[in-house]
């Protein structure tokens, strides 16, 4: 594996093999896996690095917006910096069309009802009403401190 990832020396060969392998298993779901050069599997180290909570295809994307940054010549701290901050907006922008599509979803089934009235307003009265119709007794409590 060191042939392939001549841009990793800080890795020992255990560390390399180990993060290639939890790559395989969590992203392209292989176990049992022949060694190839493969640059998912740096973006992956990156988005791993900008933060452990990213998982799966998370760190792939978060590590892509970090070697963008570092091809464009930012320093480390601003890539992963800006990684974070594009997966957060990432992230945002999906809930916001989330919210818009369930909004929009709502209304088309709502257009279609033919009853616009709401169900009945029950009040406390309404409930002592139908307690009485029933004959339900009621239970008494006591607190002692």
């Amino acid at each position: 594996m060191r042939p392939l990832y001549p841009e990793l020396p800080m890795l020992s060969d255990g560390a390399l093999y180990a993060w290639f392998d939890v790559y395989q298993m969590e992203c392209c779901y292989i176990n049992g896996w022949t060694a190839n050069r493969d640059d998912d599997f740096l973006f992956y180290l990156l988005g791993k690095v900008a933060g452990r909570q990213h998982e799966q295809d998370t760190a792939k994307d978060v590590g892509q917006w970090i070697a963008h940054a570092l091809l464009r010549g930012d320093a480390l701290d601003a890539a992963l910096t800006f990684g974070r901050a594009a997966a957060l907006y990432d992230c945002a922008i999906s809930r916001l069309a989330r919210r818009v599509a369930d909004a929009i979803r709502f209304l088309a089934e709502d257009k279609n009802t033919t009853d616009q009235r709401g169900p009945a307003i029950s009040t406390m009265m309404d409930m002592f009403r139908i307690s009485r119709k029933f004959n339900c007794v009621p239970a008494i409590t006591e607190q002692i401190w």
